[in-house]
């Protein structure tokens, strides 16, 4: 499925062995993702009654395609954050591109329900959000029983302050408070061993990253997170990165991931010339895209700047 997608794919990209969800600037995720409309009492059944079928086809040929969407399968199961949480898309105000004729004109075959099943989802860490400047099917393609669809998207882009340039003496990002609830059981007892790791491009190679162990809790609090001194002095720099938080499960001989938080820290940096500043997150822990049941991380961030002796 979608999840298994995502996970794949974060064991081979990024710099990070980590969730690609908090690695990147931007992710389009499109294909026939073969989600369909659960309309009517059709149910589990794959192939609608005759009834069913000419009731949506009658609702397409009225345009009414709002009604039909708010049967749409992956959109309910994005509210309920199962797949694709945080992700977003335009509205599909045209007809359904499966299950059709292999022709130019628009038919439907009473095989399956017309659904939307070609999607284009894109998930964003930065400040500027995507546009979408149009979304539309390809109704002449006849070579497949989808019609496929295409979108324009506009993104934004910088230029990169320097990563190299220091204009400050030193950046130390803090985290404190933090504890997470209802973490899933791990263990024969019900019980989990967690540990927090931060990562991020501002962390030395060398520098210790993990909390301590805390045994036996789905509602841990972590005491100890190393600080991370910056190796990143410039702060316009440092606006563009993010902190990501990871919980794992320590076993006897290895670990597993539990789930991630991705902490932009624009969100945290000082401003209007403080040295300091701190404030609280608190977020779903997620992974591939899901919501890890109803587990939750919350702490304080603290960023304390040094400026550079005159």
């Amino acid at each position: 499925g979608v999840q298994e997608i995502i996970n794949g794919i974060s064991r081979t990209l990024g710099k990070f062995k980590a969730d690609i969800m908090c690695q990147f600037d931007h992710i389009i995720f499109m294909g026939d993702l073969n989600y369909r409309l659960d309309y009517g009492d059709q149910g589990e059944e794959k192939k609608p009654t005759k009834e069913q079928f000419d009731n949506m086809v009658k609702k397409i040929q009225n345009e009414k395609y709002d009604v039909l969407f708010s049967c749409d399968q992956l959109s309910m199961e994005m509210s309920k954050g199962r797949v694709l949480c945080g992700f977003r898309e335009g509205n599909y105000r045209f007809p359904p591109t499966f299950k059709v004729l292999r022709q130019k004109e628009l038919a439907y075959t009473e095989e399956r329900s017309p659904s939307w099943c070609d999607r284009i989802l894109w998930h964003s860490l930065t400040k500027e959000y995507v546009e979408q400047l149009s979304l539309k099917p390809a109704m002449d393609i006849a070579t497949s029983d989808h019609k496929p669809v295409s979108a324009v998207l506009r993104l934004p882009t910088y230029n990169l302050p320097s990563l190299t340039r220091s204009t400050v003496s030193s950046v130390r990002i803090s985290l404190d408070q933090v504890k997470c609830f209802r973490l899933p059981p791990m263990d024969q007892h019900g019980l989990a061993d967690t540990f927090v790791t931060l990562m991020g491009e501002m962390i030395g190679p060398t520098a210790k990253s993990s909390s301590s162990v805390v045994k036996k809790s789905l509602n841990p609090v972590y005491t100890n997170i190393p600080d991370i001194l910056s190796t990143i002095k410039n702060p316009d720099r440092l606006m563009y990165t993010n902190v990501i938080v990871k919980i794992s499960e320590k076993d006897v001989m290895s670990s597993t991931t539990i789930g991630y938080t991705v902490l932009p820290l624009r969100w945290f940096l000082p401003e209007d010339g403080k040295k300091a500043r701190s404030k609280m997150f608190r977020h779903h822990l997620m992974k591939g895209g899901v919501y890890i049941g109803s587990a939750v991380i919350q702490g304080r961030v603290t960023v304390l700047v040094e400026e550079e002796d005159e």
